[in-house]
């Protein structure tokens, strides 16, 4: 028995020791992307399109044993922690492929005087050593970004929610493809701006089939032809950055006079009421809906109060609200609160089960307990998203009535980082009636400890036993 207690003693101390050792060494963390290189995607192009989606879907398979016959590689880009001593982004590429990872072909240029004097030489070189390299090795690309190689100075330029400053995306130029205008379809945003949809035959781009592509705003319209869209015009299609199908030119020797008219529609496709064309302040002209009562602002309003930039309200998808908009039960923002009145006529809904109903109420009714970040976020002021509106919550403590003593004293908000001339006009002027209502009458109330909140609830899993199954 001393035996065999000395031996499990003598496992448990080396064990310990091993840990130990694990323990005191830096933690690496790497940043890069999962691939399938051209050659390695022979073997199922007859089954799938295009290896970028097919390396996309197969990380997302269940299967983890599947996964790993589908010949994938991962390409390291950067080390987000560890070796804090690399002072420079290439000397970080270095490093990682000594370690034995792949990592993308790069080029440094230097601010020196031959570059200012024939920069665009130099650009187009390194480029060029990129698409070579990456031809070589077999792995796709669709652009470069450029980034800062020095590090503190890459961290100084900070961040976006999107995207770090120190960077800068270059997209090469696409394959153009060649189809006929169908038609121009008017969708809705929430701000009753209506946004234009080319619909045209359908083409095959990188092994998928494409027949829309939004033209986004009039500006843009006009850029790509300034006289009438008529059905059965000659059009460039591409799919930028090989994802978004956008039209890229109208072809003006095939232009059809005999086509049927497309002209921007003066009447809203879903209220009737007029539209009318308004000019932003940075010259970019859109088409709207004058009727400020429109379904189709409501439904989009709903949908973004609702949704994950809003206060995330689990089960009100955008079909749902407007099958309640339909019913007459949500007519603005106030009403989301008051549908566990129809409870009853819910359940006679198509769709719509007990345990689905009472999910939907319950987290209805968790919303009513949000952030002023995600607030604020959700009542959709024009240029504020969710970066802005961190950054206010922020500044004013989590506090509405701090935020609003500034709206009301018309306190220049252009004066914090980030925050442009634009952007506190916006804000000083935006119609905060609905949010009044909202929190005068104790609907919604703004919690400063959301993050307490949630993590107080850590030991609800105390004295609970799990079984784990499965691989």
């Amino acid at each position: 028995g001393e035996d065999i207690f000395f031996f499990f003693f003598i496992i448990f101390f080396i064990s310990n020791k091993l840990l130990n050792s694990w323990i005191d060494k830096p933690v690496i963390v790497i940043d890069g992307e999962i691939i399938c290189k051209d050659y390695d995607f022979i073997p199922f192009q007859k089954e799938y399109k295009n290896s970028r989606n097919f390396a996309a879907g197969s990380i997302r398979l269940l299967d983890s044993f599947e996964c790993s016959k589908r010949n994938l590689s991962f390409v390291a880009w950067d080390i987000i922690k560890g070796f804090d001593e690399i002072s420079t982004l290439s000397l970080k590429l270095g490093v990682l492929s000594k370690l034995g990872f792949m990592v993308p072909a790069c080029e440094v240029l230097t601010a020196s005087n031959e570059l200012r004097i024939n920069e665009k030489t130099s650009v187009e070189n390194a480029i060029y050593c990129i698409k070579q390299n990456s031809y070589r090795y077999g792995y796709p690309i669709d652009g470069v970004v450029f980034k800062i190689d020095n590090c503190k100075d890459y961290a100084a330029l900070g961040a976006t929610d999107h995207h770090f400053r120190g960077g800068l995306a270059y997209k090469f130029y696409d394959e153009e493809y060649d189809s006929t205008l169908l038609d121009i379809e008017w969708t809705m945003g929430r701000t009753g701006q209506l946004t234009p949809v080319a619909i045209f035959e359908p083409i095959d781009i990188d092994g998928t089939t494409v027949s829309r592509a939004s033209m986004h705003n009039i500006s843009i319209m006009e850029t790509l032809w300034s006289g009438v869209w008529k059905k059965g015009l000659k059009v460039s299609v591409i799919k930028a950055n090989q994802i978004i199908p956008q039209i890229s030119k109208v072809k003006l020797d095939d232009l059809n006079e005999n086509g049927i008219d497309l002209r921007y529609p003066t009447e809203c496709p879903i209220c009737k009421q007029a539209t009318a064309i308004q000019t932003s302040d940075s010259g970019v002209k859109v088409l709207v809906c004058t009727n400020e009562m429109c379904d189709g602002k409501l439904l989009n309003r709903l949908d973004h109060f609702c949704g994950k930039k809003g206060l995330d309200i689990k089960g009100l998808s955008k079909a749902t609200l407007e099958k309640f908009i339909d019913k007459g039960w949500l007519n603005e923002i106030s009403d989301i609160f008051n549908l566990k009145e129809h409870k009853t006529d819910m359940m006679n809904m198509t769709g719509f089960g007990e345990k689905s109903i009472t999910n939907l109420l319950s987290a209805i009714e968790l919303s009513r307990t949000c952030s002023l970040e995600n607030f604020l976020s959700a009542l959709s002021i024009p240029l504020i998203g969710k970066a802005m509106t961190k950054t206010i919550a922020k500044k004013v403590n989590g506090s509405w009535e701090e935020f609003y003593q500034l709206v009301e004293k018309h306190f220049d908000f252009s004066s914090w980082e980030d925050f442009g001339i634009i952007k506190s006009e916006n804000i000083l002027n935006f119609d905060y009636s609905i949010a009044k209502f909202l929190i005068d009458n104790k609907i919604i109330t703004i919690s400063t400890n959301i993050e307490e909140e949630k993590n107080s609830s850590s030991n609800s899993c105390n004295n609970l036993i799990f079984c784990i199954t499965g691989k």
